[in-house]
């Protein structure tokens, strides 16, 4: 993180589950903006039905995590993290739910991740090929 900063990136994000500690420590002695996903435990799967609550749940733990490394809130972004849930309709039941993540004080990005939840719902193999589902998620 410090090298990429140093490198010039205005914008850092998180990709490992705020399982670095250093690497909190790091981005708190930091100016950029910094994005966070939910938390989840290793090989969890969130039904549908649940998949905005375990997103909010995730995103609040999260956001603790990165305020307790000394990261000011007014920093951070939060990313529902739509295709990381290992279904495609509890990532669409979070695209739908987005209003629910208002609430943290931070401001909201969807990032889907091209390879796994557009593709699903796209049919297209090729993850260089999905780049338009991408736009319109």
């Amino acid at each position: 993180m410090a090298q990429a900063a140093g490198a010039g990136a205005r914008l850092l994000a998180d990709t490992g589950g705020l399982e670095d500690d250093q690497m909190l420590h790091v981005v708190s002695a930091l100016e950029q903006p910094f994005i966070v996903r939910p938390k989840f435990e290793k090989n969890r799967t969130v039904s549908p039905g649940q998949a905005v609550h375990a997103v909010h749940q995730g995103l609040e733990q999260a956001i603790q995590i990165c305020l307790g490394a000394g990261i000011d809130r007014g920093r951070l972004l939060v990313d529902p993290g739509v295709g990381a849930l290992g279904d495609v309709n509890a990532d669409l039941a979070v695209l739908g739910g987005l209003a629910a993540f208002h609430g943290f004080g931070c401001p909201l990005m969807v990032a889907a991740d091209r390879s796994a939840f557009v593709g699903s719902i796209s049919g297209e193999p090729d993850p260089s090929r999905r780049r338009a589902g991408e736009i319109v998620v």
